[in-house]
C-alpha cells in the first residue's frame, strides 16, 4: 500500500480558499481562449474581404487597372502571408483542462484535502501552460494585423500608382 503524506495544515493553511479559485481560473482561460481565436477569425474574414473587394472595386472604377503588378503581386503575397499566421494562430495553442480519465486514475484515493492541494497545484501548471498559448495566438493576431497593413498599402500603391 502506497505511503500517504498526512495532511499539513501549517504548510499549505490556504488550501481550501485557494481551491475556490481552481473551477474559475479554467473558466476563465477557456473565455480568454475563445476570444483569442475569435480576434483571429474576424482577422481573417477582415483579410478575405478586403484582397477579394479591392481588386473587385479598383477593376470596376478603373477598368484600365493592370493586374500583373509587383504592387498587386505583393498584396496578394502579403494576405497569404496574413491567412498562413491565421491558420497557424488557430492551429497552435491549445487549452489544457483537467483530464477525468487521469483524475480517476491517479487522485480518486487521496483525502480531500491533499486533493485538493494537487488541483491547486495542477490548475497553477495549467493556467501558465494556457496563458502562453493565449499570448501566442495574441502575438500571431499582431503580426496578423500587421501583414494585412502591408497588403492594404500595397493594393492602394498598385491602385494609385
Amino acid at each position: 500500500m502506497e505511503h500517504v503524506k498526512p495532511r499539513n495544515d501549517k504548510l499549505y493553511p490556504g488550501v481550501e480558499m485557494a481551491y475556490d479559485f481552481v473551477l474559475p481560473s479554467y473558466q476563465f482561460m477557456v473565455g480568454r481562449m475563445e476570444a483569442a481565436d475569435a480576434r483571429i477569425s474576424t482577422l481573417l474574414t477582415t483579410v478575405s474581404s478586403f484582397t477579394l473587394g479591392i481588386p473587385l472595386l479598383a477593376k470596376a472604377t478603373m477598368p484600365n487597372i493592370e493586374f500583373r503588378s509587383a504592387w498587386f503581386g505583393g498584396a496578394i503575397a502579403f494576405a497569404l502571408l496574413a491567412f498562413g499566421c491565421g491558420v497557424a494562430g488557430r492551429i497552435r495553442g491549445r487549452i489544457v483542462l483537467p483530464n477525468p480519465s487521469i483524475l480517476y486514475q491517479k487522485f480518486l484515493h487521496k483525502s480531500p484535502w491533499t486533493f485538493k492541494k494537487d488541483a491547486v497545484y495542477f490548475a497553477g501548471q495549467h493556467f501558465t501552460a494556457n496563458s502562453q498559448a493565449i499570448d501566442e495566438k495574441g502575438r500571431l493576431t499582431i503580426w496578423i494585423s500587421v501583414v494585412m497593413f502591408l497588403s492594404i498599402l500595397s493594393f492602394m500603391v498598385w491602385m494609385f500608382h
